[in-house]
């Protein structure tokens, strides 16, 4: 569902490529492997990843409204 969220998949009709889920998988994984790098603990960069993922929903659901 996460890396399904930052693609152009949509909640709504359920939508999506393989491409964009290989899209959102690979920028989740690099956001996880960044924060690793970092020595970001690991409490902190499940805050972070569920902070990115409701913004993309919120943002998906705030364009789908105006369209």
């Amino acid at each position: 569902m996460g890396s399904f969220s930052l693609t152009p998949f949509t909640l709504t009709d359920g939508l999506g490529t393989i491409f964009g889920a290989c899209l959102g998988a690979l920028i989740m994984a690099s956001l996880d492997n960044g924060m690793s790098l970092l020595n970001v603990r690991d409490f902190m960069q499940d805050i972070i990843k569920g902070g990115i993922l409701v913004t993309a929903v919120g943002l998906d659901v705030a364009g789908r409204k105006q369209s």
